[in-house]
């Protein structure tokens, strides 16, 4: 067992080059994981972020869970209790230390 160079959609591609008869059993699988499934559950407030040039996990999958995170996500005022912040010159890291001011505002909305 190796460890991913960082692109998940090239890792599947590769495997099914060889195991072409295991598309639909390869995409059963990977639905398990697909953090959308989970993020519908989900009912606590969250801070996302995501680097537009993140290879090992996509911004379409971050924003595909974002949008699909938990319809519980309100206050008693109403306001849905998620955001999520774009970097778009970063990658896995979402903005490092740049996204801590965002995580310190996130956290003190949450406790006003």
């Amino acid at each position: 067992m190796g460890f991913n160079d960082g692109n998940s959609f090239e890792e599947w591609n590769r495997y099914l080059r060889t195991q072409r008869d295991m598309v639909d059993v390869v995409l059963d699988t990977l639905s398990y994981v697909d953090g959308v499934n989970f993020a519908k559950h989900a009912s606590a407030p969250a801070l996302f972020s995501t680097g537009l040039e993140d290879a090992s996990c996509p911004p379409s999958m971050a924003f595909a869970a974002f949008n699909h995170y938990g319809d519980r996500v309100v206050d008693a005022g109403g306001r849905v209790r998620k955001k999520i912040v774009v970097y778009p010159f970063n990658e896995h890291e979402g903005g490092g230390e740049h996204h801590w001011p965002e995580q310190v505002e996130f956290l003190r909305g949450l406790i006003q």
